[in-house]
């Protein structure tokens, strides 16, 4: 059986093609993704208030500050939002103030962040699950065209926003 030798000139050629085409894919990439600075602003422009878990802040001053309301009006909607879901009071109230934010910018006249969470309260197969999947759905269901009430209580109803 004869073996057959590469020429070391076809063995650098093939490496160099490689190289080459590696460095225009690295080129490609730099220029249709956005830059970490462009994307931070981007976030900034859909959450422009988060409360991180290493902060000090209760969850209801943090609401209270965010949409300017006195925190006894807050605090039982709050409560009971926060014991329907599986995640963190914190949690709650960042993804409760994210969507204030989105529902203040569309709707007229502004809602009052305590309706807000009393109607992120009303699921009903809660415990388990997480408030950010119930948003997505309300979320879903706004861009197709579904009025509010309408959107929240499918958003809502058991077995939805999964």
């Amino acid at each position: 059986m004869e073996v057959n030798e590469t020429h070391p000139r076809t063995v650098a050629l093939a490496l160099a093609s490689a190289a080459v085409i590696l460095l225009q894919a690295c080129r490609d990439e730099e220029t249709t993704l956005p830059a970490a600075s462009d994307q931070g602003q981007h976030t900034e422009q859909y959450a422009p208030d988060w409360l991180e878990a290493s902060e000090n802040e209760t969850p209801l001053a943090f609401l209270a500050r965010v949409t300017q309301t006195a925190p006894r009006s807050i605090s039982p909607s709050l409560n009971r939002a926060a014991a329907t879901y599986d995640d963190s009071p914190r949690m709650v109230a960042n993804r409760t103030a994210q969507l204030w934010h989105e529902i203040r910018q569309k709707d007229d006249p502004p809602m009052a962040i305590y309706v807000l969470l009393n109607q992120l309260a009303m699921r009903q197969d809660a415990p388990d699950h997480s408030i950010g999947p119930v948003i997505q759905h309300y979320r879903v269901l706004r861009a197709q065209g579904h009025p509010h009430d309408a959107a929240m209580q499918a958003a809502t109803a058991s077995g939805k926003g999964r």
